[in-house]
């Protein structure tokens, strides 16, 4: 129950400012190694970590090119970190699949599905061509509302989870 008021306090920073601040992040983590080292002891503290650990360098590459941001990135870890290990892989499902909804309405919305299914082909096919991995600038004046918050869908992957839709 504390976790999911706290991730609705990082909605509501998210929502408003833009940003998760690390403290509040801080605060979360502490609150998912104690109830790791509540069921599992100094083993259950070193899982959590883990498993943290794992998903931040899961997601890092889509920070670096710009898909999501630092806060996100830091975000799914800690509430990896809360997870159970077998439902790491569900959380991270259910989170990107909410957030792909949500992105897909407001395209279609603003009837700008296919601009930013062409500016995805072009990107896709510019790293092809040069071998490298660019920069995804999401920010485009000819397509407007492309982020996505997404603390929000965290927020509801993590209540799916609570809800046992899935474990």
């Amino acid at each position: 129950m504390i976790f999911c008021i706290g991730l609705a306090a990082v909605c509501l920073f998210d929502y408003t400012q833009k940003r998760i601040p690390n403290l509040l992040l801080l605060l979360l983590f502490a609150a998912a190694l104690l109830e790791a080292a509540e069921s599992g002891g100094g083993f259950g503290v070193l899982g959590s970590m883990l498993r943290a650990g794992i998903t931040a360098v899961f997601f890092f590459p889509f920070f670096r090119i710009g898909g999501i941001g630092a806060g996100d990135v830091k975000l799914l870890a800690v509430c990896a970190g809360y997870l159970p290990a077998g439902s790491v892989p569900g959380f991270c499902f259910w989170t990107m699949a909410i957030a792909a909804g949500i992105g897909f309405l407001r395209l279609l919305r603003e009837g700008t599905v296919r601009q930013r299914f062409r500016k995805l082909r072009m990107y896709v096919r510019g790293c092809m061509l040069t071998g490298k991995v660019q920069p995804y600038h999401l920010e485009d004046p000819e397509i407007p509302g492309a982020r996505i918050i997404l603390s929000g869908p965290v927020l509801g992957s993590i209540l799916l989870y609570m809800g046992g839709v899935y474990r």
